[in-house]
Order: C-alpha cells, then structure tokens, then sequence
C-alpha cells in the first residue's frame, strides 16, 4: 500500500527519488506544459534500492513528444520490477498519486524537490500554478542566465547550421518541415530584428531553429524590454523536432551559435529561464552558464508589476514595454 505520508491523489512535483507504480498507476509527466516552450530532455536514473523481491534495476526515461503522444513516462510494475516507456518533460513535470517512493514516499520526494529547486524555485512554482489556475492572473520568477561562448560546444559530424529568413521557413513548411511558432509569431519576431537560425542533418532534415538578437529583447510571456550589454545576444525560442530529440541537434544549434556570436564579437548569450525549470538550468550550467540575477512578474487582470523594470507598474496593452536593463551587469 502507498506510503502513509502520501499526498492526496491529485498531483505533485517531479520526484527525484526512486519511485515504484501502484497496481493500476502511472505517471503522466509534462502534461500541462505550456505548447510553445522547449522541453529538455530529463533523464532519471533510479538508485539501487530495490523494491520488493526482484530488486529495481532502474530506468532511464527518453524523449517527451509534443502533445503526449508517447502517453508521458508509462512506468508500470512487471514482477516488482520497474519499467519505464515514452518520455518526460523536464520543465513542468507532473504525476498523479498513483505512485510513490521506494524510500520514503511523496513527503520525501517533495523534500528531494524542495533541495534541488530550493525554497524559492519551489515557491514560485506553486505560486505560478495557482496563479494559472486563477484564470486572471499570472507569476514568473525568471533567471536571467549568462551562457559564455567559450564553452559551447563543437559543431557535431554531418550536421550545419545557416540563418533562415521569412522565406526560407515558408519554403520549409510547404515541404513539410514546419516548426513551432506559427507565421505570424515569425513575423514578430524578424520584425523585431532576431535572426532565426536552423540546424539541418546530413540529409538536409531542419532538426531545430533557435532565435538570436542583439540590443535588446522584446519578451512576449511578460510585458518588458530587455536592454542587452553590448558584447551580449539574447536567445530565446530554442525547438527541437520532436522525431530528433534524442541526436545531436540540440549541440548543433549551440555549436551553430558560437559561430554567429563569433562572426559579431559577441562573448555571452543571456536567456531567461523560470527558476523552476531545472532540467533547462542544469543543462545551461553544463555549458558553463551562471545565473545572473533573477526577476518576477505579476499579473492580474490587465496590470503588471514587476520588481526592476522601469516603470514597475503598467496597465496592459501599453505601445511600449517597460525596460529592464541589462547593461550593467557583470555577465561574464
């Protein structure tokens, strides 16, 4: 029977422990996550601990498809052992109660939660779960993440990255290779001067874009300008195709970035993550990224609040964001 210490069947966060299916449970991870994000790839290895007579040999989960279409990470108890199928979201992870910790069950894996996000990136999760589920309100605590050129990494065999314009990505859409943001979020976006660039396979397959601006960044999550240092980008909008998120797409767009920074004199690539998405953190920190600073955002009804913009305080809808500056921060 489930641990006595496990919360109500409803759901709960991601749990680094080692975990065990019920009869009839399962986990439904990256259910609710937002459709225009990009989901790393998380990975959990199980400890040795054992469950029950055959022992847990672990699992290694795979690639989360858009749209739940491997059914989340499907983990189900065969002769006490653990299986594990499909994939997880990294970002938003989810799972319903119908599955519990070999260790100590879900209090200890709030608690391993809790250690790794810490108490304000756990917070602030539940924070903006709430805020969701209000229907009139919304909270983002962003880190603002400084990636070094230095560090990213060498372009992969068999892969090329080149910028794609407006016509391009229409090109690639009628042949079948569309990405994530629609037309007119492309249209925004070259408006606003970002450069798109797209990382093909050695059979010409588009495996991923990622967008790279220069002096400042309009976000569209939350009302704000962000105002770059002058050796600095800003990239946002990093997608992997679903089908090639178990390659070397996601080291090609990085590898394929050093280059366009190089090609500018840039040094530092800034990005802004929510403190809570800890798959994309860790991957940032792996490149050698530090976390800057970090900034939240409130909103209800049509008003903004935000700790460091200037002003801090808007009605929605304003001409122009409030800014944010960057240019004084010690990035590198």
């Amino acid at each position: 029977m489930p641990s006595p210490f496990a919360l109500p069947a409803s759901r709960a966060l991601i749990p680094p422990a080692p975990v065990r299916a019920m009869v009839g449970g399962g986990f439904l991870f990256g259910k609710d996550c937002p459709e225009d994000d990009f989901h790393q790839l998380a990975r959990i290895a199980t400890a040795a601990r054992g469950a029950g007579r055959g022992g847990n040999p672990g699992f290694r989960a795979g690639q989360w498809v858009r749209g739940g279409a491997l059914g989340g990470a499907a983990v189900r108890a065969q002769a006490d052992r653990m299986h594990a199928g499909g994939a997880i979201c990294g970002s938003l992870g989810l799972f319903c109660q119908g599955a519990f910790t070999t260790n100590g069950g879900s209090a200890l894996a709030a608690i391993q939660t809790i250690q790794l996000l810490g108490m304000l990136g756990t917070f602030s999760y539940v924070l903006a779960r709430a805020a969701q589920a209000s229907g009139v309100a919304a909270f983002h605590r962003y880190a603002i993440v400084s990636q070094p050129r230095a560090q990213l990494p060498d372009m992969p065999a068999g892969y090329r990255v080149e910028a794609l314009d407006a016509a391009a990505l229409g090109a690639l859409a009628a042949a079948g290779q569309r990405i994530d943001a629609p037309a007119e979020v492309q249209a925004l976006r070259f408006a606003a001067g970002l450069t798109c660039l797209g990382a093909f396979n050695r059979k010409d397959q588009l495996t991923g874009v990622i967008w790279l601006g220069t002096g400042r960044y309009d976000e569209d999550e939350v009302q704000v300008r962000f105002l770059l240092p002058e050796h600095c980008c800003w990239d946002t909008g990093l997608w992997i195709a679903p089908k090639f998120r178990l390659g070397r797409a996601f080291a090609a767009l990085w590898a394929g970035t050093g280059a366009w920074m190089a090609a500018r004199g840039l040094t530092h690539s800034l990005s802004r993550v929510s403190d809570y998405n800890l798959p994309a953190i860790l991957s940032h920190k792996r490149m050698g990224a530090r976390t800057l600073a970090h900034h939240t955002f409130i909103r209800v009804g049509g008003w903004q609040w935000s700790t460091h913009t200037r002003p801090r305080l808007v009605r929605g809808g304003m001409v122009t964001a409030p800014e944010l500056d960057l240019r004084g921060v010690a990035y590198s």
